[in-house]
């Protein structure tokens, strides 16, 4: 993250609040442990954003 330009580094870091914090929703209302679900899915979601630019 330290070679991050300042702007990415709040984007990721609003993105990884969001995420930990619908994981400790989900723990705290349901029980379920889905931290490593919502970081495959954010993954996944980000290398799709990112194809059509890598292509070019």
């Amino acid at each position: 993250m330290d070679q991050l330009p300042e702007y990415m580094k709040l984007c990721f870091l609003a993105l990884y609040n969001s995420i930990n914090e619908m994981a400790y929703d989900a723990i705290k209302e349901h029980g379920l442990h889905i931290i490593s679900y919502l970081r495959k899915v954010v993954y996944i979601v980000c290398k799709c954003e990112l194809i059509p630019f890598l292509c070019y």
